[in-house]
């Protein structure tokens, strides 16, 4: 390109592939601030949102387990109490006669709010932008059972990732960003206000669909634990894939992809 930085450009929320020519001072694997700046792996609007989710992400979980400490026990009926039988009971200490569930719905309550306002710009922003057109829908060539083994043969081989790799998403995670993005984390936010005698005294449906308070309580559960799965997942292959330049491209829109 005669010595000019040359770049693919996409729309502004997505995941961008440049590449900086070395007279720039970026070498082969080096990244020149200027046209990563203009050029940034995620936008700004993904990375605020990501680490606003993360923090309340975290936040639910830990008042979510001190809900979970007043009563670990889960009923698949409308009715669930100490001398029912229940669906499924953890081995969990129990507290439900202490104060600790009334400080933990209220954080629960609170970060839960912030997480969808927070959601919601994501999504205006992700729409908007075609980001998640451009790099969360799976293409149909990519959700061919072939292509999808290779790619979790190769994750379970806790191998690194390529510096083609690490400027997009593979089949696997265009998958699951999906799954959580669409399905996990709205059927949650529906979950929770099912279990609120507040909302469904107005918006009785919700309860009604999902078969009771109880009922929602418990697919509101087994649909933590799989976000829960889906977090812990995620921060190993940041370690196997480098921890520093995934961080750093989080935090910044950039890194050096041979830094990790």
């Amino acid at each position: 390109m005669g010595g000019y930085a040359s770049a693919w450009r996409a729309p502004a929320g997505s995941v961008r592939v440049f590449t900086v020519n070395a007279r720039y001072g970026a070498g082969d694997g080096g990244v020149d601030p200027t046209a990563a700046a203009e050029n940034p792996r995620h936008s700004f609007t993904v990375r605020m949102t990501h680490w606003v989710n993360a923090a309340c992400f975290g936040v639910q979980v830990y008042s979510g387990i001190a809900i979970l400490l007043a009563y670990p026990r889960f009923h698949w009926s409308e009715d669930g109490f100490d001398a029912l039988p229940a669906f499924l009971e953890l081995p969990l200490p129990f507290l439900i006669y202490t104060d600790i569930r009334g400080p933990g719905r209220s954080l629960h309550f609170l970060s839960a709010w912030i997480f969808l306002v927070n959601g919601l710009v994501y999504l205006w922003s992700g729409v908007r932008s075609g980001h998640f057109r451009a790099d969360l829908i799976p293409r149909r060539s990519e959700l061919r059972l072939r292509t999808m083994l290779g790619v979790l043969a190769t994750h379970l081989r806790l191998r690194g990732t390529h510096t083609e790799e690490f400027e997009r998403y593979n089949a696997v995670q265009k998958s699951a960003y999906f799954a959580v993005v669409f399905l996990l984390l709205p059927f949650m936010f529906l979950s929770g206000l099912a279990m609120s005698p507040a909302v469904t005294s107005v918006l009785p449906f919700l309860v009604e669909i999902l078969g009771g308070h109880q009922r929602a309580r418990t697919l509101h559960f087994f649909c933590a634990c799989l976000l829960v799965l889906f977090v812990v997942v995620h921060l190993l292959m940041v370690f196997i894939s480098g921890f520093v330049k995934r961080i750093v491209g989080m935090s910044v829109g950039y890194a050096d992809k041979e830094n990790h």
